[in-house]
């Protein structure tokens, strides 16, 4: 026998080995502590679900689950410590629509969110909201979009969070596809941005539903539309991007994924579990109240939704232009 020839029993071998062993792996699983990672600072969405997620694994599972927090390097360290963790089981990450952006903003990521993950299943989603300030003299969408188009480029402006955020491609996209050339303002955080769209020196404030609804439904800001394709339950009255502008449709959400080397049936376990958790009344509330729709996936689903969107985002980088910061 050659050394070609032994060099592929060989390979052959492991591999049956490997997959042989996947499935006492899932019946051992879980032993220790999971760590799931999430690539934002404390607070917000994916801290408030992921640790609800995470106590409601570790009461089911009977093992310890944590959340470890990885901003750094805009949350990029935390997708590529995970991409090249171990398949045991005991690594995860929560991912969310930026992680789409990300991909279609850079080629120079250590990671490809497309196919170096074992995509586990989505949690949530939510729009994002546009809103002005209550006196404002525009007062909806259609209204938005007609004085844009009439006023000189970059007349009416934005607010953001930082260049190539979904927020910003969000703007970007809407001027794409209606012909009009609002003007962008990054800011980092929230609460800023708030203060300068009260006082008029911004005209449209771009946010998550999840932290949006309160200043609206407060009458601290007017609500002109929503970025899902259809009109939210929680603000049946105010309509959808895409009633203008069909292409136009926008969610951000949320979903567990674990080293691509993660053996199937620990995923489907984790899958199952995750359903369970969500299928909860209690969970179904308190998600609700802040904002949330839930949406439960298989692993497969949640992996076409990934690749779908990375595709739809590349198309509004490229014709807009847009570079990473």
């Amino acid at each position: 026998m050659n050394q070609y020839a032994r060099l592929t029993v060989w390979s052959g071998a492991v591999l049956f080995a490997i997959a042989a062993m996947s499935p006492a792996m899932a019946q051992q699983w879980p032993s220790r502590t999971i760590a799931i990672n999430t690539a934002t600072a404390p607070g917000g969405s994916s801290d408030t679900v992921g640790r609800l997620i995470a106590n409601r694994l570790s009461e089911r599972l009977k093992v310890p689950v944590i959340i470890q927090y990885n901003p750094s390097a805009a949350g990029i360290a935390a997708y590529s410590r995970v991409a090249k963790a171990p398949g045991d089981g005991y690594t995860a990450l929560i991912v969310n629509a930026s992680a789409g952006i990300q991909a279609a903003l850079r080629s120079d990521l250590e990671f490809d969110v497309t196919r170096d993950y074992a995509t586990v299943a989505t949690f949530v989603t939510y729009p994002f909201l546009l809103s002005v300030r209550p006196d404002s003299p525009i007062k909806t969408f259609a209204e938005l979009l007609a004085r844009v188009k009439a006023a000189p480029p970059r007349t009416f402006t934005y607010a953001i969070t930082s260049v190539g955020s979904s927020h910003h491609l969000l703007g970007e996209w809407i001027n794409l596809e209606a012909g009009i050339d609002m003007q962008y303002v990054p800011y980092r955080g929230a609460a800023t941005q708030v203060v300068d769209v009260l006082a008029g020196r911004v005209d449209v404030m771009v946010e998550p539903l999840t932290t949006g609804l309160s200043r609206v439904q407060s009458g601290q800001l007017r609500a002109l539309a929503v970025s899902s394709l259809k009109r939210y339950a929680t603000l049946p009255d105010v309509p959808a991007v895409a009633e203008f502008l069909p292409e136009v449709s926008m969610d951000s959400w949320l979903g567990l994924v674990m080293p691509k080397s993660t053996p199937r049936p620990i995923v489907d376990r984790l899958n199952a579990e995750i359903r369970g958790i969500l299928n909860a009344q209690d969970v179904k509330d308190q998600l609700a109240k802040l904002g949330n729709t839930i949406i439960i996936s298989t692993p497969d689903e949640m992996q076409a939704r990934i690749v779908r969107e990375v595709a739809a985002y590349k198309k509004v980088v490229d014709a807009k232009g847009i570079k990473p910061e």
